[in-house]
């Protein structure tokens, strides 16, 4: 999971959304949707803010994905994201 935008910045304040880059490891289309949407909902209600959660593998504009690659910042490596939300949901 990478952070990216204001939330590595000194503009981030109480009114700040958290950007998050993230991998969801699934194929199937219903259980992706599910697992974005939970873990999206879950990271909400961790942070008390509003998330706004890009999955890696959709930023196919290279411009955004040059933009974001080379200002995010890992917060997590090598954690699933379908087991966090089967555990914590």
């Amino acid at each position: 999971m990478y952070a990216i935008g204001t939330v590595l910045t000194d503009r981030f304040n109480e009114k700040s959304n958290i950007d998050l880059v993230v991998n969801i490891d699934s194929s199937d289309p219903i259980e992706y949707a599910d697992n974005y949407f939970n873990y999206r909902f879950a990271l909400q209600d961790l942070f008390e803010r509003l998330i706004d959660l890009l999955e890696n593998k959709a930023i196919k504009n290279q411009f955004i994905r040059n933009n974001i690659d080379s200002s995010k910042d890992v917060i997590h490596s090598g954690y699933c994201i379908n087991s966090f939300v089967k555990l914590n949901m």
